[in-house]
């Protein structure tokens, strides 16, 4: 699953460390002692690549969103009003 980065100027590289069995009492996120994984998001000019469970988990919480949104840039806005 690709999700993307929620922001106007994603950076080239950004990387992202979650946790998500901390705040959802999932198996799929834990190891095999029962200890939450941690999870590397490498987001590659605003897109990642991830498993579906993570996605779903990232898109849940605000971490990022399932789909492009081409928003303009603030700062041709501000040229354009003044």
């Amino acid at each position: 699953m690709f999700v993307y980065m929620d922001c106007d100027h994603p950076k080239p590289r950004h990387e992202l460390l979650c946790t998500p069995a901390r705040n959802a009492d999932s198996v799929e996120f834990k190891d095999e002692h029962g200890k939450p994984k941690m999870y590397q998001v490498i987001f590659e000019h605003g897109r990642a690549e991830v498993p579906d469970n993570l996605g779903r988990w990232l898109v849940d919480n605000g971490m990022a969103v399932r789909s492009r949104i081409i928003k303009p840039a603030q700062h041709l806005i501000r040229s354009m009003i003044s």
